[in-house]
């Protein structure tokens, strides 16, 4: 800067204090919600940036920035997630603030410049640390490096606007830009370096300075908050700095994670307890967010291709049965139609379209998500059973057809199988039922019993003392292939109803005797008409007399919304995917070293679990060990991700491995977790992964480490990648498959010996003298045990000072 651009500062100095403020908007976009504590309440989730969504601000701008309350769903019963399926949801916030572009451009310039040159210091270690790499490679690999930051830092950093900067944004410009030139210059000296470590440790220096020059205290602009909230409760957050998802036109500028699938940890709000427990994620996001001027919205919609932004008004049929009929809510409990809450009267008629939009179609029924899902939904092919029961009386020769009744295994229960239809979507692949003969069963599929009570007791032989026998009929099912599905419209029962015992859920997709309450989801879907047009609804509301429009408010606050003819409303956002792309991931667990005591003995029963977006295998449990060998590979199947392949591979799901000590009475504890980007691989080409260490960390600390590594792998259509992936080999007792030799670390048999002298000073142990110690020396899974000191007090050495053990370690 120059003088004369103090001068100009000087000048409109008292104007900065009132600067204009511009439109902008924040887009996200859910696509997983998983690891989320169970509870029996429904879970939503909140997106607010300063006031603007934070819903618990009376003064706050109405706007689209909650999603749809659903309770998680599970599959295994330990993994819980949201059942969002292939409608994500999406939150839209306008907002207004001042202009902060150069500051935020140029953080994120120095900011990239320092992440990209981090990344080839990376990789042109990763060369110099392997035996068989040229040293013409390396060389190049620099040279390379160098050009790169050289054409990076030669573009200057953004001017700074003349009318809305201060004096230090003048200074910091200053500084920022010497600091840049004076790398320049800097560069020009290491071709006079011989040594590949200093010119690696001068370049290191160069992203050092770089982020020290990065930082920004200027920025008015607040974080955005994602709140997950149970019920009413707000249990967990995350913090998404806006400089990360901030956009720009250019690359350098743009935020690293603009419009990008990236994976994010919700944590509790509170401070970590002072018992230095560990503090786990409540949740884990799979999510796309982006922030931008108004004018720059395009550039969202072209952030994920393959989905399609929908826009729908929402509101819910409210009934309750009385006496021996559904019919409308007694006593004023809740609207007949209302908002997902019930505590707005939300009829269809009253939805007043917003300037700029048009209703696309008719209302339509279509079921909650977590009403909908079906774990069924991952399977192609179910086998349906029930068994055929008949009993006889101590005076029936012969079995009695009229006495047969159909039950399920546990003895419930059940319906006859000519009454039992498919579900939607589903179809028999058999013409009829049929009697399973391949169990311990006589020739025509009966086993008898002698306890009617009991259905532990089957046998395949009658006896004179049998009453009762059954057999299995079973009949495949399986998944239809001309129903077409719809992005969110119905293609079954129109009814959809979910029911509840009371008003306020929790619901369920089948109708028990004790529900009394039930209701129903509309949507209407609506398409803009004219770019960057609002999409709060205009609910009319008639005046004094009105049904009440709000349950949950005091009668004051009542009277004060009776006198306004018009309220607000939002819609609810999804981004449809019609295409979905499977992976698997190969987990290769090879072992772990110094974990937490988990017992009293001083050791540990550990085993790990892996969890990757809504599946999860734990491996084998190794006993009293601190250094546990698995030698396991674990693989998740059928994982559904969507977006773009390249995304994906740019911005994989985070691996969560929970290493747990087991206890067969109490609750397993937890010893830790490691999280881990896996590799990603679009085909079967390429090299093989390679097993490296990832630190575990329990309250914030490391504590012990991980050898593994992990393979995400794209499963297409036909399934030639599954075929052409290396098989697994099983083990000795077959209960697990073991690591690929390709994978798991070459090793050769190496002896350890130890010489022992003597045990001085023994402390008592649980108030009683140790009169015979003895010395355990463990490597891994091998252990040997010296001869114990026969008294210790009289002679305190060892009989034999010297033992020793083989054992495999890598070369």
């Amino acid at each position: 800067p120059t003088s004369s651009q103090s001068v100009e500062f000087s000048r409109h100095k008292s104007r900065v204090k009132g600067l204009k403020r511009f439109k902008h908007r924040v887009y996200v976009a859910f696509f997983h919600a998983t690891q989320i504590q169970p509870h029996s309440s429904q879970v939503s989730f909140e997106v607010s940036i300063g006031s603007y969504g934070y819903r618990e601000d009376p003064n706050g701008i109405i706007a689209p920035c909650t999603t749809q309350p659903a309770k998680p769903v599970t599959e295994n019963n330990n993994l819980f997630f949201m059942p969002w399926g292939n409608k994500k949801p999406c939150c839209v916030i306008p907002c207004y603030w001042e202009n902060n572009i150069y500051r935020i451009e140029c953080m994120n310039i120095l900011n990239c410049i320092a992440d990209e040159l981090d990344q080839d210091i990376t990789h042109v270690r990763e060369l110099m640390d392997e035996e068989d790499t040229d040293s013409k490679d390396i060389s190049q690999a620099i040279v390379n490096l160098l050009e790169k930051l050289h054409n990076l830092l030669s573009e200057p950093l953004p001017l700074l606007p003349k009318d809305a900067h201060t004096m230090l944004d003048i200074h910091w410009w200053s500084i920022r830009e010497k600091e840049r030139t004076g790398i320049l210059n800097e560069m020009t000296g290491l071709s006079e370096l011989t040594d590949n470590e200093d010119i690696m440790y001068t370049c290191v220096g160069f992203v050092n300075r770089l982020r020290s020059i990065a930082i920004e205290s200027q920025i008015s602009i607040p974080d955005v908050i994602i709140w997950m909230i149970h019920g009413e409760d707000r249990v967990a957050v995350a913090r998404i700095p806006i400089q990360d998802i901030f956009y720009s036109k250019n690359r350098l500028a743009r935020g690293r994670l603009c419009g990008g699938i990236h994976t994010r940890f919700l944590k509790e709000p509170s401070r970590v307890s002072d018992n230095d427990r560990q503090r786990e994620p409540r949740a884990q996001l799979r999510m796309a967010a982006w922030m931008g001027r108004e004018k720059n919205i395009f550039n969202w919609e072209e952030c994920i291709p393959g989905g399609v932004v929908m826009t729908f008004a929402e509101t819910y049929e409210n009934q309750m049965f009385s006496a021996i009929s559904w019919g409308s809510v007694l006593f004023g409990l809740v609207p007949q139609w209302s908002d997902s809450t019930g505590k707005m009267s939300l009829p269809k008629e009253s939805f007043g379209i917003p300037a700029g939009w048009r209703w696309d179609g008719d209302w339509f029924v279509s079921s909650a998500e977590d009403i909908e899902y079906d774990p069924e939904n991952k399977l192609k092919e179910i086998m349906e059973e029930t068994y055929e029961v008949r009993t006889k009386d101590d005076d029936d020769q012969d079995w009695n057809d009229t006495k047969t009744v159909w039950e399920d295994e546990n003895g419930n229960q059940s319906t006859a199988p000519q009454s039992v239809k498919p579900p939607k979507r589903w179809e028999w692949k058999e013409p009829s039922w049929t009697v399973d003969t391949n169990r311990a069963v006589d020739e025509e599929g009966w086993e008898y019993g002698s306890n009617p009570d009991s259905r532990d007791t089957f046998n395949p032989i009658e006896r004179a003392d049998s009453n009762i026998r059954r057999r299995k009929i079973v009949r495949v099912r399986v998944r239809a292939t001309d129903v077409p599905e719809s992005p969110l419209k119905s293609t079954g029962d129109e009814e959809q109803w979910e029911y509840a015992n009371t008003v306020s859920g929790p619901f369920y997709r089948v109708k028990q005797i004790t529900h009394l309450f039930r209701r129903r989801r509309w949507l209407r879907r609506m398409v803009a008409t004219e770019k960057n047009a609002s999409n709060i609804f205009s609910i009319a509301q008639e005046q004094e007399g009105s049904p009440v429009t709000d349950v949950a408010k005091s009668k004051k606050e009542k009277a004060s919304l009776r006198k306004h003819k018009r309220l607000r409303e939002t819609p609810r956002i999804f981004m449809y995917f019609g295409e979905e792309h499977k992976w698997m991931l190969r987990a290769y667990m090879y072992q772990a070293r110094t974990l937490l005591s988990g017992d009293k003995t001083g050791l540990s029963d550990p085993f790990a679990e892996v969890s990757i977006s809504t599946s999860s295998q734990k491996t084998r449990t190794i006993h009293k060990t601190l250094s546990p060998t698995w030698d396991q590979t674990l693989t998740l199947s059928e994982l559904v991700l969507y977006g773009d392949p390249e995304s994906t591979r740019n911005a994989p799901p985070i691996v969560v491995v929970d290493i747990f000590d087991k206890d067969v009475l109490l609750r397993n504890e937890s010893l830790g977790q490691a999280l881990i980007k896996p590799k990603v691989r679009l085909s079967v080409e390429g090299p093989a992964t390679k097993l490296k260490w990832h630190n575990i960390v329990y309250a914030s600390r490391d504590e012990g480490q991980l050898l593994a590594s992990f393979e995400l792998i794209l499963l297409d259509s036909e399934g030639i990648n599954l075929k052409n992936i290396e098989p697994l080999e099983l083990s000795s007792d077959e209960t697990y498959y073991k690591i690929p030799n390709t994978i798991r670390p070459q090793t050769q048999l190496m002896r350890i010996e130890t010489l022992l002298w003597g045990i001085r000073d023994m402390k008592r142990f649980e108030l009683t003298s140790v009169n015979q110690p003895f010395v355990r020396v463990s490597c891994g899974d091998y252990k040997v045990d010296s001869e114990p000191i026969k008294n210790a007090k009289s002679n305190p050495n060892f009989p034999n000072p010297s033992i020793h053990f083989d054992c495999e370690l890598p070369k």
